[in-house]
């Protein structure tokens, strides 16, 4: 007899980010659930990012001075970082794979935010 169990991870507003399946064996499987496009484009600390998803140029406004911006990919991997100081960036993500991926933005104060973007070609 096969037993077969499901987990499923949910984001914050209760959505499933993730579904893994596991039978008697000691490997997991997992299925990745893929979003359509990220409905809140404002993130915390008053910063904008557009368009989400992007294909290529992805925009950056802020109130507050950022003095760093981190991109990760899903596997915690930095792909991109930013040290540069400023209230608008212009990112080029053209040579990004589709993908969903993690930014992170520290400002002046030292205040930290972050939010998820959608890269796809």
């Amino acid at each position: 007899m096969v037993l077969t169990s499901t987990i499923s991870v949910l984001d914050g507003s209760g959505n499933i980010i993730i579904d893994a399946t596991n039978t008697t064996s000691s490997t997991v499987t997992v299925q990745p659930c893929y979003f359509v496009g990220l409905e809140n484009t404002v993130v915390n600390q008053g910063i904008k990012i557009y368009p989400n998803p992007t294909s290529d140029l992805l925009f950056i406004e802020s109130e507050y001075a950022i003095k760093n911006i981190l991109i990760t990919n899903i596997y915690g991997q930095k792909v991109y970082e930013n040290f540069e100081t400023g209230l608008d960036f212009k990112l080029d993500l053209s040579n990004f794979s589709n993908n969903l991926y993690h930014i992170s933005f520290t400002d002046t104060n030292n205040k930290r935010s972050s939010s998820k973007i959608i890269i796809s070609h």
